[in-house]
């Protein structure tokens, strides 16, 4: 008579250990690439946010700059129109001065200031207008109008980011 054995068998043991180190070493690798792709997705938010930061503290520093223009007319008894002209002069002079104390106080050192790619003074409707652009293409808009007293009131201030479309893929027509 043959003899059993109580005894476990280890191939059938082996072949689950090896699928359960399979199953744990694949689980690694996606917690490996998930947490690379989630620290690229936080260090874009983090530049967006940084962006957007220097551009309202650029905006902040063009409105006291303004303010403190006007309070210099003031006292000296300006019009209205004489406020504007005078803004029309110096306003891309503000405007830049304002981009580079705001690229200044940030604590980043590759930090560039925004570029100043508007900065207008419509006299007819007494209003200044200027865009300031952050380095990766956030935008603040701001339009700030000049009142007859020479003070001034924010009209608009709009924070967007630039988009332009990539072209560069070729997308299949279908037969010709």
């Amino acid at each position: 008579m043959a003899r059993r054995s109580g005894s476990v068998r280890m191939g059938p043991i082996s072949l689950f250990a090896l699928v359960i180190i399979v199953c744990l070493a694949v689980m690694a690798v996606l917690a490996l690439v998930t947490a690379h792709a989630a620290l690229a997705r936080s260090e874009r938010q983090a530049a967006s946010v940084s962006a957007l930061y220097i551009n309202e503290r650029a905006g902040q520093e063009l409105l006291a700059s303004l303010d403190g223009e006007l309070a210099a007319l003031r006292v000296a008894d300006a019009d209205r129109d004489d406020a504007l002209d005078r803004l029309s002069r110096t306003l891309p002079e503000l405007a830049a001065d304002a981009a580079d104390a705001a690229a200044a106080t940030d604590t980043a050192a590759d930090k560039q200031a925004p570029a100043v790619e508007l900065a207008a003074v419509d006299s007819a409707a007494a209003t200044v207008s200027v865009r300031l652009v952050a380095d990766n293409a956030r935008a603040l808009d701001i339009q700030i109008g000049i009142t007859d007293d020479l003070t001034c009131e924010v009209l608009a201030w709009k924070a967007s980011a630039l988009w332009t479309e990539d072209t560069s893929d070729t997308v299949w027509q279908g037969p010709a």
